[in-house]
């Protein structure tokens, strides 16, 4: 079993494809858990209960959610993952 423990310095999780285990609780850390989870594969146990991060509602992110057997998160969702929108104006000839 593939277990993390970041003591300190920076990890960019998702590169971790090979891990199987990630928990997070009783922590004041806060955000959107990073869309690019999805590439943790073999990841069957994650937690994150206990903080204040939101999932993304992406259809891909919930199909990846599903696939891990051990799944308890805040219950926070952070809406649209592409907030931007872009208007043109109209040009009538």
């Amino acid at each position: 079993m593939n277990v993390l423990a970041v003591r300190s310095g920076r990890t960019t999780l998702s590169n971790l494809t090979a891990l199987n285990v990630l928990r997070i609780s009783n922590t004041q850390l806060t955000g959107i858990v990073p869309l690019d989870f999805v590439n943790m594969k073999q990841l069957f146990d994650f937690i994150f209960s206990g903080t204040n991060f939101c999932e993304p509602t992406a259809p891909i992110y919930q199909i990846w959610k599903a696939t891990v057997d051990d799944y308890s998160g805040t219950g926070l969702t952070c809406g649209d993952p592409f907030p931007w929108k872009i208007y043109l104006p109209s040009v009538n000839k």
